[in-house]
């Protein structure tokens, strides 16, 4: 068995102006985590969807069914104090996408339970100031 990646991508979503190269390394990024931490068997989904809140951002999603992120992690995850519990891991990756999406002028949230998954949102604005 295999760990499955989906796609849920929002066929209406409007052009929006980014740095293709550094949107393709955050969701690489995203996506190498999740499926890190998903077990066989599990899913990861990547979600495209126009922000409800009305304030014309693209929100991203990367959703998985792995072992999800303990408190301690969560809190510090996309900062310069990020911690990997990946073996060998450094929290390189993390940080980038961080880095990323400030540079983008987004936002990013994290919903995590330990063994429940967890999800990683995205908030873009369609033009870049």
């Amino acid at each position: 068995m295999t760990t499955y990646l989906t796609a849920d991508l929002d066929p209406d979503l409007p052009q929006s102006q980014f740095d293709l190269q550094q949107i393709h390394n955050a969701i690489y990024n995203l996506v190498n985590n999740s499926v890190a931490a998903t077990p066989r068997g599990g899913t990861v989904t990547i979600r495209t969807r126009k922000s409800q809140s009305g304030d014309r951002q693209i929100l991203l999603e990367v959703s998985d069914t792995g072992c999800g992120m303990p408190q301690h992690v969560r809190q510090h995850v996309f900062t310069d104090e990020t911690i990997s519990t990946k073996p060998g891991g450094t929290g390189l990756g993390t940080k980038i996408v961080g880095g990323i999406v400030q540079r983008h002028s987004g936002r990013l949230s994290v919903a995590s339970e330990e063994g429940e998954g967890t999800t990683v949102s995205v908030y873009l604005p369609m033009k870049q100031p």
